[in-house]
């Protein structure tokens, strides 16, 4: 769930963005990037208070994934990269 959702506050498009990005995010690593838990209140506290998600520790993977999944986990949801743009980055022009 995006950052917006959690606080309550309106959303859109934005936060299938950060979906995405959080899917990606586990297909990599294997794993949520936050701490299981049931209540969305803790949830939102861990997400204000911790940086976003990155994969910059892996080294695994190509430097265009990397930047594609900071495009994508922007906190604010207007930082977010909009859907033309993703599809104009460099990781999925290397596929195109």
């Amino acid at each position: 769930m995006s950052p917006e959702r959690l606080e309550g506050s309106m959303y859109s498009f934005p936060s299938d963005i950060w979906g995405l990005g959080i899917i990606i995010y586990e297909m990599v690593t294997g794993k949520n990037p936050y701490p299981p838990t049931d209540k969305p209140i803790i949830l939102n506290e861990v997400m204000r208070n911790q940086e976003s998600p990155n994969l910059d520790n892996i080294t695994t993977i190509s430097e265009q994934l990397k930047d594609f999944i900071k495009r994508c986990l922007q906190k604010n949801p207007s930082q977010r990269w909009h859907p033309i743009d993703l599809l104009n980055h460099p990781f999925i022009m290397m596929y195109n």
